[in-house]
């Protein structure tokens, strides 16, 4: 199975093989990059102009959309090698069109600044185990230009972690810092006011499922007291609760509606803000049909459905209010197909009966030959002798070679019927070699006189 890849604005797409990325423009083949699987290792991203993102444990590279070229590191990150002078890459994302990445670096306390030292104490300042400086960078891919949106202090002690999130376009920066008591306070930045515009605290274990759109709202799942739910918190500060299964995945926020889609189910489920389903699609009849398949939003409030069978990639373009219908054509191209099979299989069935029927009826046919050359060319008993006085020694006398009575034929094809039966006969070993051919010169000579 191959995994399947689309940009931001859904006009690429890309599907990565063992080796080989082979990249699409719609529908169409653009470029394919031959990758060595263990050092380019994971995919992360496919930017808006068709470039192809990886991080591996050696990095971060990027490959352009250019025949033959070679992967280029990210100098950005590159000096991030865990040394207490320059920090630990923990975090990394991309902007929609390659052109910055985003991630978080992590400092010990020894370096942090002379203002934090005083607010963490001198305690806190001293060895590399404590608190740590956690810094959002936002840089070109060269590292030529770099800015630090926001940094914080978290304590082990206190904390278990960070976790964040950009928007597509980087407008927007959204940082969870999640406390031991079970709170987690969030924040939304904006990149282009460098400011924290909004913060909430919300309870419960974040999942997976994290959005943040270029309007700035933001949205996340929580779990609590085994009741699943994603929070949808806009820019204006309006809070929503949207409910879903435990086995489905948010795969796109819109402005007014949550998509989420459920593997085991393979449905997929548009609700508004309010929890009322908009719409709801079932897509196993494409499993069924052995297709793999990609929803891929874009910008532009449309739908791209992407499928790859049998070496093909093919782009339809739909929406969630068409989308049912296209459904509904899979399942009776489903329905088509299995009758089809089924068909095909009685068609296989009766074809099996009729040759073994014909195979029966020759054998029958061929044992009604050999029986009937049984009867024909058997030798009558001979004539019984009188019982004559006998005085005296008996002498034998010998017998006269029986001589083969002449055969006479109406036709040609009685003629060659004999010689059919006689060949069964030297078959059933019911003749020598040589009565066999005195027998067949005999007939074909009568055959000959037709």
């Amino acid at each position: 199975m191959v995994k399947l890849y689309s940009s931001y604005n859904s006009e690429f797409f890309a599907i990565r093989q063992p080796g080989r990325i082979q990249l699409y423009k719609d529908s169409f083949q653009d470029i394919a990059h031959r990758v060595h699987d263990q050092m380019a290792g994971e995919l992360i991203h496919l930017s808006d102009a068709g470039e192809c993102f990886f991080r591996s444990g050696d990095g971060l590279f990027r490959l352009r959309r250019e025949k033959g070229v070679r992967a280029d590191r990210c100098k950005a990150v590159k000096g991030l090698d865990g040394s207490p002078e320059r920090g630990t890459l923990a975090g990394f994302a991309v902007r929609a069109d390659g052109e910055q990445v985003a991630y978080e670096q992590i400092l010990p306390a020894q370096k942090f600044s002379s203002k934090l030292k005083r607010f963490l104490g001198s305690k806190s300042a001293q060895g590399d185990v404590g608190p740590r400086l956690h810094r959002f960078v936002v840089s070109q891919w060269s590292g030529r230009s770099s800015t630090c949106y926001y940094e914080t202090v978290v304590d082990p002690l206190t904390s278990v972690g960070l976790v964040w999130w950009p928007s597509p376009d980087f407008g927007f920066l959204s940082v969870m810092e999640r406390e031991r008591d079970g709170r987690s306070f969030l924040r939304l930045i904006d990149i282009l006011e460098e400011s924290v515009v909004n913060e909430l605290v919300v309870e419960g274990r974040l999942s997976r499922d994290r959005f943040l759109t270029t309007n700035g709202s933001v949205g996340f799942g929580m779990e609590k007291e085994g009741k699943r739910a994603f929070v949808i918190w806009t820019y204006s500060q309006e809070r929503f609760g949207v409910t879903y299964p435990k086995e489905a995945r948010v795969i796109h926020l819109m402005k007014d509606k949550v998509i989420f889609h459920s593997k085991k189910n393979e449905i997929v489920t548009a609700k508004d803000y309010q929890n009322n389903v908009v719409s709801e699609v079932n897509l196993r009849a494409l499993t069924d049909l052995g297709v793999q398949y990609l929803l891929s939003f874009n910008p532009r409030g449309s739908l791209e459905l992407v499928t790859y069978a049998q070496g093909k990639l093919r782009v339809h373009h739909t929406d969630l209010e068409s989308l049912p219908i296209d459904a509904r054509r899979w399942e009776l191209l489903g329905e088509r197909r299995r009758a089809a099979q089924l068909e095909s299989a009685a068609d296989d069935v009766l074809q099996r009966d009729e040759e073994q029927r014909a195979h029966e009826q020759q054998e029958a046919r061929q044992t009604e030959l050999v029986n009937e050359m049984k009867e024909q060319l058997s030798p009558p008993p001979p004539p019984e002798q009188p019982t004559l006085p006998f005085e005296g020694r008996a002498v034998p006398v010998a017998q006269p070679a029986a001589d083969i009575a002449p055969i006479h034929f109406k036709s040609k094809e009685e003629a060659d019927e004999a010689l059919e039966r006689l060949r069964m006969r030297y078959i059933a070993d019911e003749l020598t070699r040589e009565d066999y051919y005195n027998e067949k010169t005999v007939i074909e000579r009568a055959a000959a006189a037709i």
